[in-house]
């Protein structure tokens, strides 16, 4: 399993209070087995887990190979 390269300084780490503020979180599901978009922002935090195959996806201008058991959380404000 290919898997990026991070360095430790540009991890950011945030508390549940930090995120939520005590509002409620929504979760959606979604099964996709293919899908394109374009460039766009949230207003909300975005979380992916990949069940199961592998895509790619840009943050911030960095593309990441994704497979199976990986994890994403995409803060507010990028892209």
């Amino acid at each position: 399993m290919m898997q990026p390269v991070i360095n430790a300084p540009e991890i950011a780490t945030a508390r549940e209070q930090q995120l939520f503020n005590g509002k409620n979180f929504h979760v959606f599901i979604y099964n996709k087995t293919e899908s394109i978009s374009g460039l766009h922002q949230h207003d909300y935090y975005e979380f992916t887990l990949v069940l199961t195959g592998r895509y790619f996806q840009e943050i911030n201008g960095k593309r990441v190979l994704l497979e199976r058991g990986d994890f994403v959380f995409i803060p507010l404000g990028s892209h």
